[in-house]
């Protein structure tokens, strides 16, 4: 009985030529819920934490918010992005009428691109557009027949207003941060 204790508790030499095997670690499970088989139930992942804005990520869409803007806009402090940034731009935001417009609207880094070509879906050719309240930040604005294209700043504490035009209307496009919340607002109004 001595002996077994003694080889139980690891007081002797290992005299075998094999190895020892390493013992797995146990699992792992969730401190609020029973472990009952952790090998074959995967722990569903939890949602992804809020962005220091407050602002929830899209699972769907790495980096991004759930309302398509970037989770984090940053200061305004980079360069205009190129059109390969452009193109790599993988999702559009969501802009409140750009659709129907025949705009195409995608954020890279504080920048904003709201391109609009051709048609509108009643028809209206896109005729150009002006800025006509800058807001204090950078704004480029292309103009060329079938296209209308603003790229602009989104800036906390600033609002821009561009004017585009079509042969059977005119929107706004208002770039609004000023309420100084977690996320602006962009949106074509009449």
């Amino acid at each position: 009985m001595a002996g077994l204790v003694l080889l139980a508790a690891g007081c002797c030499k290992n005299t075998s030529e094999q190895t020892p095997q390493p013992v797995p670690d146990p699992p792992v499970g969730r401190i609020d819920s029973p472990i009952v088989n952790t090998v074959d139930t995967p722990v569903p992942p939890s949602p992804p934490p809020p962005t220091p804005a407050g602002t929830m990520t899209d699972p769907n869409r790495p980096g991004r918010g759930l309302d398509g803007l970037p989770a984090i806009i940053p200061p305004p402090n980079s360069t205009v992005p190129t059109i390969a940034e452009w193109d790599a731009a993988p999702w559009e935001i969501t802009v409140s009428r750009s659709t129907p417009l025949g705009c195409e609207t995608k954020m890279v880094r504080e920048w904003l691109r709201v391109s609009c070509r051709d048609e509108n879906t009643d028809g209206g050719k896109v005729l150009g557009l002006s800025i006509e309240q800058k807001g204090g930040v950078q704004a480029y604005v292309y103009e060329r027949k079938g296209v209308a294209s603003l790229v602009v700043q989104v800036v906390k504490g600033k609002k821009h207003v561009t004017r585009f035009r079509w042969t059977d209307r005119t929107q706004r496009l208002v770039v609004d941060w000023t309420s100084l919340g977690p996320r602006p607002t962009i949106a074509f109004t009449d």
